[in-house]
């Protein structure tokens, strides 16, 4: 839906949020009222919390909600709230002694110059991340994430918040267009990019599941970067501390797309092209193997156990008006045994796999607390990855449900 055009933005800022934003200065000026004089001196470092100001948190909400419809997808709640404060802040401290009515139309025009700049904000920009614990080996492009060989002397290692011990680590970062305010920008490049490492993840599940500390390569910001871990023993004074770093990072494409092969990789990242929410079969295998990398990530077995089943449902499932009344478990039952077993008694084992490993699935979802082992997560890894990497070796013959779903009905009838 295209944005309204200047004029008529200055008009509803003018008419719907400049009285809000003149309820939260009155607040403000209360509040500053009935501080101290020791806590006046230093005016210029005033800074108004809304949290603090009664009925401030509401009435910042109510301007941030608004704003934000304006211009959807560009802001961030923090930047406005940010070009809001800054006038009233001016208002109430920093202007003190000025002539009153003069700086009532100052704080209106700066207010609304803020909030139309924001409104009007229409930016995309590259937002790099670094990335722990993976060496990429080569560019390499995952849907609109872009994967690049980190350098020495990259200057992105040279800041403060990285620590020395980290920087041995570090051995890629990730590049993603994003839109909006810093803040939009940010969260928008690392959700891109906590997706596309998880389906990297997942084209090597099935090794994954057994090394999960193998799978912990993320974002920097969503891994703690060197693993430390602490121990206190009974009888001991000293606690245990273990540093234990990962000697050797794990090799994008020497190791964890190597996993299915060059040629599969190369079909999957094709799939990616077009983003991870698409739609069809593309969509539905990059999901499935999100999924399984969310699954072979360190987590209590139920957790793990619960993302390789939504894996499995994510590859194999889908609405079929000739199968959904027989139930979902006969569904991915039937679906998976005939993509994975060429002969009867292959495609009867993948029947009853499923349905033994589908039964824990409904009875962990209804909060039966089933007994799941870590076997049951590396067989149910293993299964949904299998449907996974089978159904992306036949994208041209399957690329619909519906295509999969008549394929099965002449498995079953011929």
């Amino acid at each position: 839906m295209p944005r309204p055009d200047e004029s008529h933005i200055a008009h509803i800022l003018r008419s719907d949020i400049l009285p809000v934003a003149k309820q939260l200065l009155s607040l403000a000026q209360e509040e500053w009222e009935a501080r101290p004089p020791w806590m006046k001196a230093d005016r210029f470092s005033y800074w108004p919390h809304v949290g603090r100001l009664p009925g401030g948190a509401r009435l910042m909400e109510d301007i941030s909600q608004a704003v934000l419809k304006l211009n959807p997808g560009m802001l961030s709640t923090a930047s406005v709230e940010r070009e809001v404060m800054h006038p009233i802040a001016r208002r109430v401290a920093w202007t003190t002694g000025t002539n009153p009515q003069a700086a009532d139309i100052a704080f209106e025009r700066e207010l609304l110059a803020r909030l139309c700049d924001l409104v009007m904000l229409d930016k995309h920009r590259h937002v790099d991340v670094p990335v722990y614990y993976l060496l990429v080996e080569h560019v390499t492009q995952v849907g609109p994430v872009t994967l690049y060989p980190i350098e020495n002397n990259d200057p992105m290692l040279d800041t403060p918040f990285i620590h020395a011990d980290e920087k041995s680590l570090i051995h890629a970062y990730a590049r993603v267009t994003s839109p909006g305010d810093d803040n939009t920008a940010m969260q928008h490049c690392l959700l891109s990019v906590r997706q596309a490492l998880s389906i990297i993840r997942g084209v090597a599940a099935p090794y994954l599941a057994r090394y999960p500390i193998r799978a912990d390569f993320d974002a920097m910001g969503c891994v703690a970067g060197p693993v430390r871990a602490t121990y206190r023993f009974a009888g001991q004074e000293t606690p245990l501390i273990l540093t234990a770093v990962l000697a050797l990072p794990s090799k994008l494409w020497g190791e964890i797309l190597a996993f299915i092969g060059e040629p599969l990789a190369t079909a999957l990242l094709d799939a990616a092209r077009g983003g991870f929410a698409q739609k069809g079969m593309k969509g539905k295998i990059l999901s499935a193997f999100r999924w399984l990398g969310e699954a072979v990530k360190p987590d209590p077995v139920q957790g793990r156990f619960a993302k390789a089943a939504l894996a499995l449902e994510t590859a194999v499932g889908g609405e079929s008006e000739r199968l959904t009344a027989r139930g979902i478990t006969a569904m991915l039952a039937e679906r998976a045994a005939f993509l994975l077993g060429e002969k009867l008694e292959e495609r009867c084992q993948v029947d009853e796999q499923v349905r033994r490993l589908y039964g824990k699935r409904s009875a962990l979802f209804h909060g039966d607390n089933p007994n799941i082992s870590e076997d049951d997560v590396q067989d149910l890894v293993l299964l949904a990855w299998r449907v996974s990497v089978t159904l992306l070796e036949r994208l041209a013959e399957f690329p619909r449900v519906d295509s999969l779903d008549e394929w099965v009905v002449k498995q079953r009838y011929s």
